[in-house]
C-alpha cells in the first residue's frame, strides 16, 4: 500500500499509516513498513536528532513513529538526511 498525501509536510500520512498498521495488526496480519527516503532538520527536529545520537544512525521521525512495526530502522529507512 502506498500513502501519498497533497503536501510535503503535516499532511497526516504518518498518522493515516500508523491507523492502518494498528487495524491489521489487531486483525493479527503481520505488516511492514518502509520509507525509503527521508529527511529531518535537526534544528526543528531536535529530539529525533538525540534519538539518531543514541541508536548511532540517522533515523527519520516518521520511523521512529513507526517503530512498533519495524524490525530494523535501518532496512525501514536506508536513507535518511539531516538538514
Amino acid at each position: 500500500m502506498l500513502i501519498v498525501g497533497l503536501l510535503q509536510f503535516n499532511s497526516g500520512k504518518t498518522t493515516v499509516s500508523k491507523e492502518i498498521a494498528e487495524f491489521f495488526v489487531n486483525k493479527n496480519i503481520d505488516i511492514g513498513y518502509v520509507k525509503p527516503i527521508s529527511a529531518f532538520n535537526a534544528w526543528y527536529n531536535y529530539d529525533v536528532l538525540e534519538r539518531s545520537i543514541e541508536a548511532k544512525k540517522l533515523l527519520s521521525g516518521d520511523v521512529l513513529k513507526m517503530e512498533r512495526y519495524v524490525d530494523d530502522p535501518e532496512l525501514a529507512n536506508p536513507i535518511c538526511m539531516m538538514l
